[in-house]
């Protein structure tokens, strides 16, 4: 029978004495919370804006925002129901307002409707790219 392990237990073992990986640490490995210790404040290319990803973040799970395996789906979404079309690798997302003010920018933005609220095919490049900028700008901090 296999046992939940929870909180500090599961870290815990998470390298030391597990049975998957024995001998850890005596390799040098480290425990999880040393390496998030040792990582915490320091960037990583994951921190780094990236085209595939740039317009989405872990913690935006929260949010009920309908994904797309085709633009034209998620475009004709987007027109049908409103939000914000954005793309996420080979996927698009709808999203509301309330996804965008969490991606640090402004729903209000001007230029949010000149691109015709669709950051994967914008009908206005310029105004794309300063949105683009303004995203850059956040993951950057």
């Amino acid at each position: 029978m296999l046992k939940r392990l929870d909180g500090k237990d599961a870290e815990a073992r998470y390298f030391k004495g597990a049975p998957w990986l024995p001998g850890a640490q005596s390799a040098g490995l480290e425990t999880l919370r040393e390496s998030r210790l040792k990582t915490a404040g320091k960037r990583t290319l994951m921190d780094q804006p990236d085209n595939d990803t740039l317009w989405y973040q872990s913690d935006l799970d929260v949010f009920l925002n309908r994904w797309y395996s085709s633009y034209g789906d998620a475009r004709k979404a987007r027109e049908n129901h409103g939000g914000f079309l954005l793309p996420y690798k080979s996927h698009f997302f709808v999203c509301e307002a309330d996804v965008i003010s969490a991606l640090g920018l402004e729903p209000d933005d001007p230029d949010w409707e000149k691109i015709g609220w669709d950051a994967a095919q914008p009908t206005d490049l310029e105004a794309c790219e300063r949105l683009r900028e303004k995203r850059e700008s956040v993951v950057r901090g």
